[in-house]
This record gives C-alpha cells, sequence and structure tokens, in this order.
C-alpha cells in the first residue's frame, strides 16, 4: 500500500536548521544519522512527499500523476527523454531499454498513457541498437527519433514521422547519435552524435569521430559536421579537457563527443555540449560548421561559496579545498533570452571515460582547508587527460548548474553548493544516495547529486529554470529572469526513499509545457521507469503563452540597418555599441545590412572584402542582402563572402534573396525569406536584389563560358510584370507560412535610371509588404509612406550611404512600424559596460585592418585645389550626371599615362573626393576604390558615338533641367561633347538585363558636336581608348558596343596606381588650379538644359524671298519638340534688288555640320539635312514637325 505523507517544511524552520549547523573553517556540519525531527519535510518514520517542501515560495510544485512505462531498471534507459507535441496535446517518452516509444495524453490533471509505437525495425535494412531521444516540430507537423546503430561505430539513423507515426524518411547521420531536435521553423533536424570508442582503445578497437548532423528538410540534405579543424593541443592550451593513450592527446576529430544541442531562437546558431571535454562547441546553421570549442572554466573548490562533502562519513560536511577544481562537464542545456541576450543554461553533471580496460578516473586524498582529509576521491586521472594544471586535483562535476552569455561564453551564474546544501537541509537521512540504493552519503566522494537535465520556462513574468538531480533525485526551480543574478525559489522530489527504487528515481529528460493557458513540468525517470507531471501554483503563476517559446518576448522589437556603407568601417564599432544598447534595454534586435558593404574603399580591395565580413561578424548582423558590388571581386569570390563555400572568414549572417536564382537548378541562391518572432509577431524579412546587378558589376560574372546567362534576377523582359510577381510570390509564401508583418529588405534603389526595378516600383506593383528598407541609390530616406497596389501605406526608408546614418525601424506589439536615422558620431559608446564591450570588441577588428592599410598612408603630393565629386554649392552627388574636376582629373590621369588619344572615367567608378592639401596615397585609393584593370582599344568614332549616347541614356529629372544619376556616366579627356536634354527620350535600346543594344536611328540623339582634340569626330575613323576593362572589355555599366574592338593593351595597370602615376610624374607631384580649379570643370561636357533657346535644333521649312515690295520669312521647326519659328527678311530697296540676301545663320561661322558631331543650330533644307545625315553617317534620321510628324 502505498503511503503519502504532505507535511511541508516551513521556510523558518530551514533557517532554524541552518542556524544550528556548525559553521567554522570552510566547514559546514549537518547530523543526518538520526530520525527527522518533527522540524523536517517528513513526519516520523516518512519517506515520501508529493509536494515541493518550500511551502510559502512564491512558485510551488504539486505531483498530478506518476505512469510506469517499463520495468525498473539500476543501470536506467527506461524512461529517458521526454517531448510534447502542444498541436495533439502529446508527450512522447524515450523507452530506450524496450525500443519503445511510449505515448501520453496531456491534460491540466496529468498524464494518460495511450499506447506505445516500436522504433526496432522501422528502418529497413538498419540494425537497431538503441533509440535514445525524441523531439516534435509543430511548424510542420514531424516527430523526430534518434536511432543508434547495433555496431558502435556505424553510422546511426534519424527517423522524420508524422503525427500519426508514419515513417516519411530515415537520415543517415554520425556514429551514435545521442540527442535530437529540431530549429525553431522547423527546417533542420540537428542530432548529437557522441562516437564514444565503446571497446576503449587498443589493437582491433575503434574511437568514431564525434559530430553533429544537420539535417535540411527543405533541401533534402545532411551535413555531419565534425572536429577536423580543430587542434588538441590548442584547444588544450584553452582548457577543454582532452583525453590521452599511451600519453598522447587524442584527436580533437575523435576526441570530442558532442552530447546535448540547444538552438537559438533565431535559428543562426547551436550550441553543444561536449561533456568529457568539459566544452561547449558553437554550429553555424548558415555555414553548417562549427566555428567554436570553448572551454567551460573550472569551479575554485577553495571558495566558500563553493564548499563541498568528499567524506562518506553520513553527515553533511562541506569543506573547501584549496589545491582542488571542479570541472563542470555539462550534460543537457537550454537556452532563453532575458535583458536583450542570449544565455545558455547547464546542468553539471560530469562523466568519467570509462570505455574496455580504459578509465579516465583515480582515487587521490585530498587536503582540505581545516587540515582533515578526504580520501578516495573520484578526480580525474592526469595521465589520461590533458589538464591545464597538472598541480591542481580535477574532481567530476559541479554539483551545480551555471548560466553563460550564449555569445561569450563567459560565466554569469553558478549556484555554487546550493544543490548539496539543500538536498542534505530537507532529506538529511538520504543525503548524497545514489539512484540505485537508499545508502546516506554514499556519493559524496563521488560527483554528489549529479546534476542531469535542465529545461527553462517563463511562469507569469518570471522565466525559470528546472535542473533536475539525477542521483538523490528531484527537481531544483531557480528564478533565472536576471541570469546574473538568479535566485533558488523551491525543490520537489518525489522519490520514495523506503525502497532503493520507488516512485520517481533519477529524472532524466524534462520538458516543460503550458496546457490550457496552464504549466506543466513533466519529468522522465530513467532508472524508475516512470513519467511525472507537476503543476505549479504561488504567486508567480498566472497565465502563460499556449506553446511557450524559448524567450520572454519584448513589447517592442528594434531592426537595426544599415545599407551602401562601401568600407567605410570606422563606423562599425558605434554601430556594435548601439547594437548592444537595444539589448540591454530588452529589445528583441534585429541587424540587417541592405547591400554594398564590401566594396568601396581600399580595405576592400585589399581584402577581397573579406574585412568587412570579420567585421560584421563582431557587431552581430543577423541578415545581409547581396548588393551589386558584392560581386565585384568575381563570382568565386562572392561565393565565399556570402558563405556558399568554405573561407578563411565566413560571414555568421545570412543572406537573404527573393529574385537572385541559380539558371542551372532553377532554385534560388538564398533563402527568399526568413521569419522571426519579434514584438510578440511573427516578421518576415524578404530579400530582394537589383536586376541592375548586371551592368553595376560585371556581366560576364553571371554567364558560363559561351557568354549564356546561368544566373537571373527575375527581371524578365518588356514589360511583362516577372519581377514583380517573384517578389508577390515570397511575400504570399512568407504569410502563408504565418508571417504577421512583411519587411523588404532591398538593394534596388529610387534613382529614375533604375526604373522598373526601384523600392518605389516595387510597392506599387505588390501587396503585403509594411516596411521597405532600401539601398543602391544612397538616397536618405527617413521614413515616406509610398502607395502599394492597392492604395496601402508602406515605410520606405534608407540610410544614404558610407555610414552617413544608420537605421533603427521600432516594431510595436501591435505592428506599429516607425523608422528613423542615427549618426554614428552621436552614439554614446560607453552607455553600458557591455555597449562599451561591444564597441571595443569590433573596434579590435577594426584596428586590425587599419594596421594592415597603413602603407596607403604614405604622402604622394599635394593638390591646390578639392577636387570634388559633389555640388559644392548644395552638397548634392554630380559625378554621375554632369562634368567635375574630379572626373577631369581621373580621366586626365587614363590618358596621360597610356598615351590614348581619348580617354573615359565612369562616374560611377569615382567614389571619392580629394581635399586641397596634402595627398596621400589612400586618397586616390579611394578616388578608384573597385582596383580596375586599365586597357587601350582601338575604337571607331561610331562606336564613341554610341557609348557616349549610352553614357546619356538616363532619365531627366522632374524638371527637365539635368539627367539623374548614372553610373556609367562618362567623363572624359581628349574630347568634348554636348548632351541636348531637349532631347527627352533616349534613343538606346536595352534587353531585359539592361544591356546597351543598339540605337533607334528613328529618334534624335542626345549627344551632338563631339570634337576630339578640338577636331569634329569622324564616325569613321580609328581611335586608340582607354578606360577601365570593366567597362571597355566587360561590358561593365552596359557597355557592349566595344565587344569587337581591337585590344591593344590588355593590362596597363590598376587605376588607382595611374592616378598616382599621373600626379607625381605627369603633374610633378602638384595638382594645379589652373587645370582643376573650377569645381564644375572646364566645359568639356556642355549641358543644353529643355528651356535653352540653343538646345532646339530648327530646320528650314518654308523661305519666301524679301522683293522691294514685300518682306521676306523663313520659317523653321524644331525637328525634336516640333515648335515653329519664323524669321523676317526687310523688303528690298536699291541695288540690294541684285543681291541674294540669305538669312542670318544661328549657328557657328563656316559650312553647317550635324549636331551629333560639329554645328550647333544649322538652318538648312530639309533635303539637305537628310543628305549630309547620310554623308556623317548612322547618326539618325530627323524629325520635321509643323504640328505633325512628317
Amino acid at each position: 500500500m502505498k503511503v503519502f505523507w504532505k507535511q511541508k517544511l516551513l521556510s523558518g524552520v530551514l533557517a532554524a536548521t541552518m542556524a544550528a549547523s556548525a559553521i567554522s573553517g570552510g566547514m559546514v556540519a549537518v547530523s543526518a544519522a538520526e530520525e527527522p525531527s518533527s522540524g523536517t519535510p517528513y513526519a516520523a518514520g516518512g519517506t515520501f512527499l508529493e509536494n515541493s517542501f518550500e511551502e510559502h515560495a512564491p512558485l510551488t510544485m504539486e505531483r498530478l500523476s506518476s505512469i510506469q512505462i517499463g520495468e525498473p531498471n539500476p543501470d536506467g534507459a527506461v524512461a529517458e527523454i521526454v517531448a510534447y507535441n502542444a498541436d495533439r496535446k502529446e508527450a512522447y517518452v524515450v523507452n530506450g531499454q524496450d525500443g519503445l516509444l511510449y505515448r501520453f495524453s496531456v491534460e491540466e490533471a496529468g498524464l494518460t498513457e495511450t499506447g506505445s509505437e516500436d522504433m526496432r525495425g522501422l528502418v529497413d535494412g538498419f540494425a537497431y541498437g538503441d533509440m535514445t531521444s525524441v523531439a516534435v516540430d509543430t511548424v510542420n507537423d514531424h516527430i523526430a527519433v534518434a536511432l543508434q546503430a547495433a555496431g558502435y561505430a556505424d553510422n546511426g539513423r534519424i527517423v522524420l514521422l508524422d503525427y500519426d507515426f508514419n515513417l516519411l524518411a530515415a537520415y543517415e547521420v554520425g556514429v551514435q547519435p545521442d540527442m535530437v531536435t529540431f530549429s525553431h521553423d522547423g527546417r533542420l533536424v540537428l542530432s548529437a552524435n557522441e562516437g564514444e570508442p565503446r571497446e576503449g582503445y587498443g589493437e582491433g578497437t575503434i574511437d568514431p569521430a564525434g559530430s553533429v548532423s544537420i539535417i535540411d528538410l527543405m533541401e533534402e540534405s545532411v551535413t555531419t559536421a565534425g572536429f577536423e579543424e580543430f587542434d588538441s593541443a590548442e584547444l588544450a592550451e584553452q582548457g577543454v579537457l582532452i583525453g590521452k593513450v599511451d600519453g598522447k592527446m587524442n584527436e580533437a576529430a575523435v576526441d570530442l563527443e558532442p552530447e546535448y544541442i540547444a538552438v537559438s531562437a533565431d535559428d543562426s546558431k547551436a550550441y553543444v555540449s561536449l561533456q568529457e571535454a568539459n566544452a561547449i562547441a558553437t554550429v553555424d546553421l548558415k555555414s553548417m560548421r562549427i566555428i567554436a570549442v570553448k572551454s567551460m572554466g573550472f569551479k575554485d573548490l577553495s571558495d566558500e561559496k563553493n564548499a563541498i562533502d568528499l567524506v562518506e562519513d553520513g553527515t553533511y560536511q562541506a569543506k573547501t579545498y584549496p589545491n582542488a577544481l571542479g570541472v563542470y562537464m555539462p550534460d543537457a542545456l537550454s537556452i532563453f533570452e532575458a535583458n536583450g541576450g542570449s544565455y545558455l543554461v547547464t546542468a553539471n553533471e560530469g562523466d568519467a571515460r570509462e570505455w574496455g580496460d580504459y578509465v579516465n578516473e583515480a582515487k587521490e586524498s585530498l587536503l582540505a582547508s581545516d587540515g582533515t582529509e578526504a580520501e578516495k576521491v573520484r578526480v580525474l586521472d592526469k595521465d589520461l587527460t590533458a589538464v591545464p594544471d597538472e598541480s591542481k586535483e580535477y574532481l567530476y562535476g559541479g554539483r551545480s548548474f551555471a548560466i553563460y552569455n550564449a555569445d561569450t561564453m563567459e560565466l554569469v551564474y553558478e549556484s555554487g553548493n546550493d544543490f548539496e546544501e539543500k538536498t542534505a537541509t530537507y532529506l538529511p537521512n538520504w543525503f548524497n544516495c545514489s539512484n540505485d540504493d537508499i545508502e546516506l552519503d554514499s556519493r559524496s566522494a563521488k560527483k554528489g547529486p549529479e546534476a542531469e537535465s535542465v529545461a527553462v520556462g517563463q511562469i507569469g513574468e518570471k522565466t525559470y529554470a528546472f535542473i533536475a538531480l539525477e542521483r538523490i533525485g528531484g527537481v531544483m526551480v531557480y528564478d533565472v529572469t536576471d541570469p546574473a543574478d538568479a535566485a533558488y525559489v523551491n525543490y520537489i522530489n518525489t522519490r520514495d526513499f523506503s525502497e532503493d527504487i520507488k516512485e520517481d528515481v533519477s529524472p532524466e529528460g524534462l520538458c516543460f509545457l503550458s496546457i490550457n493557458g496552464k504549466p506543466l513540468l513533466l519529468a522522465a525517470c530513467e532508472v524508475s521507469g516512470t513519467v511525472a507531471a507537476y503543476s505549479f501554483a504561488g504567486t508567480a503563476v498566472g497565465n502563460v503563452p499556449e506553446e511557450p517559446g524559448y524567450d520572454p518576448m519584448q513589447n517592442d522589437a528594434v531592426i537595426l540597418y544599415t545599407n551602401d556603407v562601401h568600407c567605410a568601417m570606422e563606423d562599425y564599432a558605434a554601430f556594435a555599441s548601439y547594437r548592444q544598447q537595444m539589448l540591454d534595454a530588452g529589445y528583441r534586435t534585429v541587424t540587417i545590412d541592405a547591400g554594398d558593404a564590401v566594396q568601396g574603399e581600399v580595405i576592400g580591395t585589399l581584402t577581397n572584402g573579406t574585412a568587412i565580413v570579420e567585421i560584421m561578424n563582431a557587431v552581430g548582423y543577423d541578415y545581409a542582402v547581396p548588393g551589386n558590388h558584392e560581386f565585384d571581386y568575381g563570382m568565386d569570390v562572392f561565393k565565399e563572402l556570402s558563405g556558399q563555400v568554405e573561407a578563411d572568414i565566413m560571414p555568421e549572417y545570412e543572406y537573404l534573396s527573393a529574385n537572385f536564382v541559380d539558371l542551372q537548378t532553377n532554385k534560388t541562391v538564398f533563402k527568399p525569406y526568413e521569419i522571426r518572432k519579434i514584438a510578440g509577431q511573427d516578421v518576415a524579412f524578404v530579400g530582394i536584389s537589383t536586376p541592375e546587378t548586371y551592368t553595376k558589376s560585371t556581366p560576364a560574372y553571371f554567364q558560363d563560358e559561351n557568354g549564356n546567362y546561368i544566373y537571373s534576377f527575375c527581371e524578365g523582359s518588356g514589360d511583362d510584370t516577372f519581377f514583380y510577381d517573384t517578389i508577390q510570390a515570397a511575400v504570399d509564401n512568407a504569410i502563408e507560412e504565418g508571417a504577421d508583418l512583411v519587411i523588404a529588405v532591398g538593394h534596388l534603389g529610387t534613382d529614375a535610371a533604375s526604373e522598373p526595378w526601384r523600392s518605389t516600383d516595387v510597392i506599387a506593383n505588390t501587396t503585403g509588404i509594411d516596411a521597405f528598407i532600401d539601398a543602391h541609390s544612397h538616397s536618405t530616406i527617413e521614413e515616406q509612406l509610398v502607395d502599394n497596389k492597392n492604395g496601402e501605406d508602406v515605410v520606405l526608408t534608407s540610410t544614404g550611404t558610407k555610414f552617413e546614418n544608420f537605421g533603427k525601424m521600432t516594431i510595436s506589439e501591435d505592428g506599429t512600424i516607425v523608422s528613423e536615422l542615427l549618426k554614428p558620431e552621436e552614439v554614446d559608446i560607453d552607455a553600458t559596460a557591455s555597449a562599451e564591450a561591444a564597441y571595443d570588441q569590433t573596434q579590435e577588428v577594426i584596428d586590425k585592418y587599419e594596421e594592415l592599410q597603413q602603407f596607403t598612408y604614405e604622402e604622394v603630393g599635394f593638390s591646390e585645389v578639392n577636387l570634388t565629386t559633389v555640388d559644392p554649392e548644395t552638397g548634392d552627388r554630380i559625378i554621375r550626371n554632369q562634368e567635375t574636376n574630379m572626373g577631369n582629373f581621373v580621366a586626365d590621369a587614363y590618358r596621360a599615362t597610356t598615351g590614348a588619344d581619348i580617354a573615359f572615367a565612369n562616374g560611377g567608378g569615382i567614389r571619392a573626393d580629394v581635399a586641397r592639401g596634402t595627398v596621400i596615397r589612400k586618397d586616390l585609393m579611394d578616388v578608384n576604390a573597385f582596383g580596375n584593370t586599365m586597357c587601350v582599344l582601338e575604337v571607331t568614332g561610331q562606336q564613341i558615338l554610341d557609348a557616349l549616347e549610352w553614357s546619356a541614356h538616363a532619365p531627366l529629372n522632374e524638371d527637365g533641367t539635368a539627367l539623374t544619376e548614372n553610373g556609367g556616366f562618362m567623363h572624359t579627356a581628349g574630347l568634348t561633347y554636348e548632351i541636348n536634354l531637349h532631347v527627352q527620350e533616349s534613343p538606346v535600346l536595352t534587353d531585359s538585363q539592361g544591356v546597351f543594344t543598339g540605337i533607334d536611328e528613328s529618334k534624335p540623339r542626345r549627344v551632338q558636336n563631339v570634337e576630339v582634340n578640338g577636331e569634329i569626330i569622324d564616325p569613321e575613323a580609328i581611335y586608340t581608348l582607354a578606360g577601365s576593362a570593366y567597362t571597355l572589355c566587360s561590358g561593365g555599366d552596359g557597355y557592349t558596343m566595344f565587344q569587337d574592338a581591337k585590344v591593344v593593351a590588355a593590362d596597363c595597370g590598376k587605376d588607382q596606381d595611374l592616378l598616382i602615376a599621373y600626379l607625381q610624374e605627369d603633374l610633378n607631384g602638384t595638382i594645379p588650379a589652373d587645370l582643376y580649379g573650377n569645381p564644375y570643370g572646364e566645359g568639356r561636357i556642355k549641358i543644353l538644359t529643355t528651356g535653352a533657346e540653343e538646345a532646339h535644333r530648327y530646320v528650314e521649312t518654308e523661305r519666301v524671298e524679301a522683293t522691294a515690295e514685300q518682306d521676306g520669312y523663313v520659317k523653321y521647326v524644331c525637328s525634336i519638340c516640333g515648335e515653329e519659328k519664323t524669321e523676317v527678311m526687310p523688303k528690298l530697296s536699291g541695288e540690294e534688288e541684285k543681291t541674294e540676301v540669305l538669312p542670318e545663320q544661328p549657328g557657328k561661322e563656316g559650312s553647317p555640320s550635324f549636331p551629333e558631331t560639329g554645328a550647333n543650330i544649322p538652318i538648312v533644307c530639309f533635303a539637305l539635312l537628310l543628305g549630309a545625315a547620310a554623308v556623317i553617317g548612322g547618326l539618325g534620321a530627323w524629325k520635321r514637325k509643323s504640328g505633325k510628324s512628317v
């Protein structure tokens, strides 16, 4: 007959008991030999209690039910791991001993067994050895079960089941999968493959490699990540414990044994306990690599708060030991979020290696601080384990739980000697007993109570950690809401101590859940074979989410964003500090870059962009979208920068793009979107890349060796809506998947020349996007509301360029979105200690790369003027739509150093100003930051005319007074030309990629009066042309008209070097004011605005000669716009009748010539105009308008 005692312990009794204890000389002694007094939790002779010990604690527990699922076994493995299915309100419990997965109905009143599923013959051709773990994914309705093979060195299986236990798939993973879990989005299944050498070491034995297998259910792929990249000696120096055989350290690849996995809330990382090594590994879930192995440190047993009982004498004697350290050796771990950061909770069990004849455990006598000796204490055998300090003794386990900062692995809390102290007080007759007997004090010289498992859950406004004690049993409860100030709350132990194994003995797995708003805790007890359900009460209990996540949700969330940074690395540290301040303030923070981060200054060129990747890793970016300049180093380098292939520095953030497609697989290269739970909502981030990447990078990078495009940006063709449809599909899929809000992160811009691929175009042609973080055009937009297809407001924002600003978008719990722009220089970098640390950490990386570019600070000359890319009066950038002295300087450098007739310098390749004063090497390297190779071609005058027309093809601004920006706008040397803005529609033709294909000769050209070295250009003549190979040879910026031109010099050096050579050799070290003093240049490129009289191209339509009796007149019409003009010729008198009077020519003196090559406004008859056009060759048929086209 089962007897239940429910007498509770009062807090005052506990205090009195502890006060009566002898505390002196580093020792706490509590007698445990007598029967419990009336003040103990148990009545006289009592051995069982269903409630928690602290009756008046803010959180109390009571057992609802306990169900036996197998025969008790002193060796365990009867009821091990428990998982909960919130969709079905079912729990699943692993019974590895019998190969059965038990099913339970979960109700507020407790558990009801509903059946079991046999896992032993589930996989054809697989020799079943053991079932070790189970996990549930309620996103995709999946159950995963870990199966080990009968052969200890054979690969195991992860089986994927539906809710009805139908087999969906079986995935081969590493050796001895010991734990399985899902990512929060359900896409990934992870298994910790322990790889133990179960027959020991020696001839004929195998030490399998430990590993982590990552199953991507979307890609149907399995990646098994091992530790081959790690060096045992280096790890040992850092405090990681490495086993030794025959005096030599084992290789890390086989010695490290993954035990348990916790996945970060954003699914970016997984943390894996390596128990015997006293370490935790970090797995990057994007690259699917193990990127770090960190020692968990050691517990100082000379510290009073860590006093420990090592003497098995029937009493609790907690003493300090000056020459001993505890080794945490965590088994299970869990992750939660608090104060804006992620924290790991570890159950510090401790574990020896005992395989075959190999046992790394020794017995030593330890001297306590009071001079007494503890005998036969189990410690690490230092002949078989590499330890940091040979003079110390290392004890298994911490007899505790600990909390670590997940990002830094810094220990922020450890429970000291709480577990022994509490159990000695609550259970004095069974203190430090084992899980297979109730002998008092039988585990003190070993590992004490052994913290086995840990779960974290939110109840009311608090976050709690639940820690299962394997040996004496029961669950400890701590308030971890503030991780650094965690506090003990309560303890429950539903073991019946009347027998060795009775009721709930040795909890192995814990599961915290909520049902109908009520929190429950399930415990699978491996020795007794029972599954217990516990309820909660007390002042702390309130309603909890139906499906509680790993982290308590913040009221508001913050998205921090950058775009078009272009290697301006000096401001990343302030950005990192501000990000940490947001985390410290409790905001759930997501950090995003919208593209063009890795190119634009010399540090990008020197490192092929990897410097910026490392800096962004230090900041803590979550996502990025590829901009056009991410591709500037070539596709192979881009794959490294974006984490598609192995590289020395891998991005720890994830690229997103819904429209960048590999045409060979017809799949997006990156995820189209990612959904994050922030501000209490599921927020989708949809990446969008500009189709202008074809021309704004190098078209050949997206083609195969035959010139066929193998990548697409879903640009469509003609007037179709394929681009918009692609983005709409991604948005729709995200919403269907459960997204409450959609944030588009696009590298599209708002420039008129980027139509129809601008951010505003996308918004106007789609629905479902709530906010749009933009890039590409370097626009500064704090918050602009743009109508979508349904007329609904969408927030549009962009930060400018080069860290002029960074963005902060705040999302409130009600879905309200507010964006603002902040200045890096205004950040209070030391607002908090952690913010200052974030600044310092990032600045350390920046300093490393500053040192790398020290040689660029060498003085190379002097400038008498400011060479500018902007309008000095307005500050607006003009290098991409009109002449500047900087454009002239760069073009002159190309021409002078190559000896070409003409030089072109595209405005988009000119990235910085040069200030008056001393000029250093970096100044000029930053001007041509891309480090393009220069070349010289032989080209025809006609090709030059076509190129200039392409240069000027951008749309006009709203008032028609200027071209909008175009990165391909050409600055020239050795050549002058005019751009007639009265020609409002450019005649150029393009393909679907936006690349030049020709000229519509039925339309007038914009470019006119082109002269080479003062002479009208000859379309048939051959000229030498210098410029970047990117433009002239590779079709960059869409310049395909030179593709068949003869290459005179394929490599004239880097553009940066030509600038320096020009300054030092041609200008004798000084940039002179007489050549470059005017910031707007010297008139090489003349812009004729729409309203200017000379912008009209008048042709004569009618002439009436003057006579003595009447005036004559000539009528003209503008061949561009149809505007009419009449010129009167006065009537003749006297001798004038004998002389033919011609009207005054409004153009230049001498023979008229055509607008494209020489004259301003010729007045000739229309027939002569057409004839001359043919002579000039290919320069366009003219329209004569008189109200109608002719």
